[in-house]
């Protein structure tokens, strides 16, 4: 998982040198964060739908979306 982590973040930093813009990797990073709360809603249906427990993660996955969604709106930044 550290590996990973690490990966991550030398991704991160190569999109911000390559094009000098902080804008770009924040919009990235923002388009992966919303990815992975959809993709965990999808298993959280997943697991309602098939009756297998599941950690109860709605609540919070719905309020950082609405946060980043609504901080992208008053930023003018479009995903």
């Amino acid at each position: 998982m550290d590996y990973c982590e690490q990966l991550q973040d030398e991704i991160v930093e190569f999109k911000f040198q390559k094009t000098n813009n902080k804008e770009l990797a924040m919009l990235d990073m923002l388009k992966e964060v919303i990815k992975g709360c959809n993709a965990i809603e999808k298993e959280q249906a997943e697991h309602e739908r098939f009756g297998y427990e599941a950690p109860d993660y709605p609540a919070t996955i719905s309020n950082l979306k609405r946060y980043i969604l609504k901080r992208c709106q008053d930023e003018k930044i479009y995903l």
